[in-house]
């Protein structure tokens, strides 16, 4: 069982594997777990460094308070930078894995917002890019998923089922993709 769980889909935050969040988490710090915890090996120090700040002096000091709010979970060379993967869990990897066990209610369950809602880091372009595609990844990811489960349950005739599994679904955004998702007549 992981020490940690970081919730990207909504407000970010972390809890502890006993369940209480962990408290005097800064969004900066919030957006770096997430950063990390989103690829699968360490990042190089310099580049992490050049997305959140002109000068890596401030990722050092970053990186003792996350050592300190979060011990066990950081993972830091003189070039690297990364997450113990093992002590970390995701809301967003439990989604993936309900979408792809075909667990659309429990996805559904899992969804409690944008990626990241209310945390920006303005003057990283790179980093505003990389929060835009994970976005959009995880909206084509959903939407794709509810489309099939909505279809599936009008082919069944089954329009209440459908109507139930996207009122489970809170505050997804509008998409261009939704009026395919109803059969022509």
């Amino acid at each position: 069982m992981p020490d940690y769980v970081l919730r990207v889909l909504g407000p970010p935050s972390v809890e502890k594997k006993d369940g209480g969040t962990v408290e005097g988490l800064s969004n900066l710090l919030l957006l770096l777990v997430a950063y990390l915890a989103l690829h699968p090996r360490p990042q190089p120090r310099d580049q992490v460094a050049r997305l959140f700040w002109p000068h890596r002096h401030s990722l050092r000091q970053l990186l003792s308070r996350a050592r300190t709010r979060l011990p066990g979970l950081m993972e830091a060379t003189s070039d690297l930078v990364g997450i113990r993967h093992a002590g970390l869990d995701t809301d967003l990897r439990a989604l993936e894995e309900a979408i792809g066990e075909g667990s659309l209610e429990q996805a559904v369950a899992l969804w409690k917002g944008e990626f990241l809602e209310g945390v920006a880091r303005p003057g990283s372009w790179e980093l505003e890019d990389w929060m835009e595609r994970e976005r959009a990844r995880i909206h084509r990811l959903l939407e794709t998923a509810l489309a099939h489960a909505i279809q599936e349950r009008l082919a069944r005739s089954r329009p209440l089922d459908a109507a139930e599994l996207l009122a489970g679904l809170q505050a997804f955004p509008a998409s261009d993709n939704w009026p395919s998702v109803v059969p022509p007549r």
